[in-house]
């Protein structure tokens, strides 16, 4: 298995700095107006958080499957027939719980809409 985490570790490394951003910008420059900004902006920045943490989320998957192969086969677990199959179908197991979180977006964001979840209320 060869699998490159790099630029899933520079997405990693970009969406955490994004979010450190978005609540510095928040909390420091809007410091006076913050209650104000926050009922006008409120469905953006709830769709922005969100947003964030689903790339947050997928960009994690390579990165924790590689770690755990990494270690199953430093432990000694390489040649054993999971370890195996994971290691041969790695994209495959990646792109696989990309549609699970992908199908629960779907069903979920229909729900959100109509509860008012992103709305600014």
């Amino acid at each position: 298995m060869h699998l490159n985490i790099k630029p899933y570790l520079i997405v990693l490394g970009s969406v955490i700095f994004l979010f450190i951003l978005l609540a510095c910008c928040r909390y420091f420059g809007l410091e006076k107006q913050l209650d104000e900004w926050s009922r006008k902006n409120q469905g953006i920045m709830k769709g922005m958080v969100i947003t964030l943490f689903l790339v947050f989320a997928a960009a994690a998957v390579p990165v924790f499957l590689k770690i755990f192969l990494t270690l199953q086969i430093r432990i000694g677990n390489g040649d054993l027939p999971l370890v195996k199959l994971l290691r041969e179908h790695a994209m495959g197991m990646i792109y696989t719980a990309w549609i699970i979180f992908a199908l629960g977006l779907v069903i979920a964001l229909p729900m959100m809409i109509r509860n008012g979840f992103i709305s600014n209320t």
